[in-house]
């Protein structure tokens, strides 16, 4: 399940504000300060710094805190009375405002990092006094200090509650004259209506502040809405623009001497090229950004950059160096000791060994996944979770695992209304019910799942479960019906561009009509679907559809065709040389292949009846015989006989991990020419294709060198009629079965003979076998 790049947000989003413990406020080392004074300090992960001061009166204090690189929580407490808490949502600059309540007495104040897992950075801290004299102040003071309380509770209302109140600060500063401090507020508006999902809104916010900031000559501020901007310009794929303010971040970071605040607007810079599917600029450039805060403690940082480095890696079928980013990132996360973060990190780990092919590496990484979202209550990730633990079951045909996974998951996608996420599940949830044989309650989940793609206007969606849903309707047999969920799948393939839907759509009009008897019908849509799975140099599906297009030709009395058709498909499959990593795709082309090889002695066999002394009976026998070492070579591969003796275990592990790639570059290939990439695009992908194949070709060669047995065992040569026959004595006889669905055949092999038959299909001769040994056990 190869995604697209996972979205990654600069690591400031991700800092959770943590409530001070009573011991701190109760230090004897308290700094004292007065009314009207300022202090500078500095403050790293961990750290606390108590300060103390006293007010007379009716008057009021604010707690003022200018933030210089580094998310500063700020806490009050009276000598009776509650604690007061304010994190503004500016990240690592601007002011930090609590205006603490009227009366005389003495407060403790306290200051510490929002997360445990950043640098150190500066601070300057003012305590001002404020009296009913001066009301507009005080007003918007009152504002600016109730919008941090609101931020620093969290959660969507309280977010909404300090959008409201930061928007009633930005009109009195500016009633007042302070562009810098209405900038400031406009922008902490702008970083809670994105943090809201409104990034429309957030848009509008952003640019005010980034004028009223620019005009104050507020170069952090500045920064910073220029950075945000860019990025919510992505989030809304408009990359160009994001390219364009991300650039200027970069540059009035740099120029600032910010080297963690030009690594944030690098990173997402990275995520531009990464969206764009410029894959190793992606790569380089999230390497450049982890440079940056390279030894400066960044750990949410670096673990949120290996995180997106991994995705990169893996999209470019790097498995190795997608792993190493991937177990960086982990090892990141639990040393910052965030447990959610730990747990994306692990299903990162699961997504790439599903990938791979190791379900049950996978299955282990997913399952450590969903315990760290359960214990952070985090119904969103455990519904994805779960809905990975599911299909991974399905890939390993253990369905009523599945199926209990997938239904755990439906409601939790519903609670936290992720329509895109339902959709999936449901689509799931149809093919497990189809495995089990619950044809209509597959069709029920595959409907649903088809209302909520289009409901969202997902074409790719749409084509997907309108795809399944045809299927579905076929095994019931609504065949006329399927055509109808195909056709539209086709034109929702053709609305999204995308080629690899719309060739498994062309492929299951043609085999519907042939199944209707309609087989010059088909013969058109197959040969379009096999036009467009050989530009998208998809070999299994091309397998797969000249199989299909072979059986219509031999519909049409055209067995000469028909017999070109069925061999070019078996040439397809047998050069196939990058695995199948998906045990249940890889299970639907063994399928395919041996539908293949049933189709072609079929072919054969009734050529043979029809020129009894073309020698086609021979070539039946010995197109059984490479079906029989096919199905032989792969269990052998499976159990990596023939790597065992002569070649190294380091060039062994060598192969299996170049054939690891392979699979994964063959796949990046098809989903590029899929989605209708570039020239440009396209040639990188073959010529990283053909490199691969050549290492794995030297590889091969020298495991060859080393223990000749190897080629024999992964490349036989086929077995000729004439050379069986020199293994009989003269009175040997040898019978070889051949079964297949519709009819199956037996060869009596003698050293001067060959004799064929027609026997019926397997159904009827695995019954009368199980009749013969019933009676012969009793």
């Amino acid at each position: 399940m190869v995604s697209p790049p996972r979205r990654w947000r600069p690591a400031w989003i991700w800092m959770a504000a943590v409530l001070l413990a009573g011991s701190a406020f109760a230090a004897d080392d308290a700094i004292p300060l007065a009314p009207g004074t300022s202090v500078e300090g500095r403050l790293a992960a961990g750290e606390v710094e108590v300060y103390e001061a006293s007010v007379a009166g009716d008057r009021r204090l604010v707690v003022a805190v200018e933030q210089r690189g580094i998310d500063v929580v700020v806490e009050a407490r009276p000598s009776a009375g509650e604690t007061l808490a304010a994190d503004a949502p500016l990240y690592r600059q601007g002011p930090e405002l609590l205006l603490l309540p009227p009366g005389a007495g003495s407060w403790r104040i306290a200051l510490r990092s929002a997360s445990p897992a950043v640098g150190p950075g500066a601070y300057r801290l003012t305590l001002d006094e404020l009296s009913d004299a001066d009301p507009a102040r005080l007003a918007a003071s009152s504002a600016m200090s109730a919008g941090g309380r609101h931020a620093h509770r969290g959660g969507a209302e309280a977010l909404r509650l300090a959008a409201a109140r930061y928007g009633e600060a930005v009109a009195r500063w500016r009633q007042l004259g302070d562009r810098r401090l209405a900038g400031q507020a406009l922008l902490a508006v702008a970083v809670l209506n994105r943090r809201l999902n409104e990034p429309r809104q957030a848009l509008e916010g952003y640019r005010e502040a980034l004028e009223l900031l620019r005009a104050a000559g507020d170069e952090a501020g500045e920064a910073v809405a220029l950075n945000d901007l860019g990025f919510v310009h992505w989030q809304l794929g408009e990359h160009g623009r994001a390219r364009s303010l991300l650039e200027r971040a970069i540059e009035r970071q740099r120029a600032r001497g910010d080297r963690y605040g030009e690594a944030v607007a690098r990173g997402n810079l990275c995520l531009v090229a990464h969206s764009e599917g410029r894959l190793r600029q992606a790569a380089d450039c999230y390497r450049r950004a982890l440079e940056l805060v390279a030894g400066a403690g960044e750990l949410e940082f670096e673990a949120a950059v290996h995180g997106s480095l991994g995705t990169a890696y893996l999209n470019l079928g790097e498995s190795e160096l997608a792993r190493d980013s991937y177990l960086r990132a982990l090892d990141l996360r639990r040393a910052a000791g965030d447990r959610g973060g730990e747990a994306r990190a692990l299903n990162n780990l699961a997504v790439l060994y599903r990938s791979l092919g190791e379900v049950q590496q996978a299955v282990l990484y997913y399952g450590q996944a969903l315990e760290a979202f359960e214990e952070q209550g985090d119904l969103r990730w455990q519904a994805r979770t779960l809905n990975n633990l599911g299909y991974a079951y399905y890939s390993l045909g253990e369905l009523e695992r599945a199926r209990a996974l997938l239904r755990q998951a439906l409601p939790l996608r519903r609670r936290v209304v992720d329509r895109r996420g339902e959709a999936a599940t449901s689509r799931n949830l149809g093919l497990v019910e189809s495995g089990l044989g619950h044809h209509e309650v597959a069709a029920a989940h595959l409907r649903r799942a088809l209302e909520l793609s289009r409901a969202r206007g997902d074409r790719r969606g749409t084509a997907a479960a309108l795809i399944a849903l045809g299927r579905e309707r076929r095994r019931l047999g609504a065949t006329v019906a399927a055509i109808d969920d195909f056709v539209q799948a086709l034109i929702a393939a053709e609305e999204s561009g995308d080629r690899g839907q719309r060739a498994e759509a062309l492929h299951q009009i043609g085999d519907a009509r042939l199944e209707l008897g309609e087989a010059s019908a088909a013969v058109l849509s197959l040969r379009a679907a096999l036009e467009e799975r050989r530009r998208i140099r998809d070999p299994a599906g091309q397998a797969e559809t000249l199989t299909a297009l072979a059986a219509a030709e031999e519909r049409l009395g055209r067995p000469a065709d028909a017999l070109a058709r069925i061999e070019e498909a078996l040439e397809v499959i047998e050069s196939l040389r990058a695995g199948i990593a998906d045990p249940h795709l890889r299970a639907t082309f063994s399928g395919v292949r041996r539908r293949a090889y049933e189709l072609h002695l079929a072919l054969l066999m009734k050529r043979h009846a029809a020129e009894p002394r073309g020698g086609f009976d021979r070539a039946a026998l010995e197109s059984s015989e490479r079906a029989r070492a096919r199905t032989l070579l792969e269990l052998l591969e499976e159990a990596g006989a023939g790597l065992r003796r002569g070649a190294s275990p380091e060039l062994a592990e060598r192969r299996r991990r170049l054939l690891e790639r392979l699979g994964l570059k063959a796949q990046r290939q098809l989903e590029l020419l899929s989605a209708g990439a570039s020239p440009d695009e396209a040639r990188i992908a073959e010529l990283e294709l053909f490199a691969v194949l050549a290492e794995l070709e030297r590889v091969e060669a020298e495991i060859r060198r080393l223990n000749p047995s190897y080629a024999a065992l992964t490349r036989p040569p086929p077995i000729a009629v004439a050379e069986i026959q020199q293994l009989l004595d003269g009175d040997d006889l040898l019978l070889e079965y051949a079964l297949g669905e519709e009819k199956s055949f037996l060869w009596a092999v003698g050293r001067d003979s060959l004799q064929s038959f027609e026997l019926p299909g397997r159904a009827a001769i695995e019954a009368a076998a199980r009749r013969v040994y019933g009676q012969l056990s009793t």
